[in-house]
């Protein structure tokens, strides 16, 4: 092999080398919160004690928490809103107490979910869907039209859990967050 032949394929090797060097960490450093994004599941957090609840009387409640939007912390930022509904009374053990947990969050376009104005079932003012404490669909408005939302509102995993420390019984949920417009309860992640 020529010198200038073997001076050319060494210099081209080592700037290969060098690339690779600044380009690999580069690549990974972008990809990141890609990543990040896939691995999250749902968010376990206590939200209230269940004697705070009275049977039937849907109770609305905040999930805390931080928050990462790419390379920045968003620290104790509101992550999502559920309706609680208690369905056993305060007769029942509390580590037998039935407690449904729903997402405030329409399954029509994403509006939230609230009251209406008598207090007797759900409510989302965007589009006038009702629903029922059970979370499920009031086919007709009280105007007679359709209801929009092409599904029940979106059930989340809740458990009554007792505290180690203090002997309390909590409300536990699962918060996730689904896709919006379709039939089907599809997790978003």
């Amino acid at each position: 092999m020529e010198r200038r032949r073997f001076l050319t394929w060494l210099c081209r090797t080592i700037a290969a080398l060098l690339s690779a060097v600044v380009a690999l960490p580069g690549i990974a450093f972008i990809l990141a919160p890609l990543q990040q994004r896939r691995k999250e599941s749902a968010l376990v957090q206590r939200l209230c004690l269940l004697d705070d609840l009275a049977p039937g009387v849907p109770q609305e409640q905040v999930l805390t928490g931080n928050r990462r939007d790419a390379w920045t912390l968003y620290p104790r930022e509101t992550l999502g809103r559920v309706w609680l509904v208690r369905r056993s009374g305060p007769e029942m053990e509390p580590a037998k107490a039935q407690v449904d947990a729903y997402s405030t969050i329409c399954p029509h376009l994403g509006c939230e979910i609230g009251l209406d104005s008598s207090g007797k079932e759900f409510y989302c003012p965007c589009h006038k869907a009702h629903f029922f404490f059970s979370g499920e669909l009031i086919p007709t408005n009280p105007q007679g039209e359709k209801n929009p939302s092409p599904r029940a509102m979106d059930s989340l995993k809740c458990h009554v859990v007792q505290d180690d420390d203090s002997g309390e019984w909590w409300i536990e949920v699962a918060y996730q967050k689904f896709e919006m417009g379709t039939d089907k309860k599809i997790a978003k992640g």
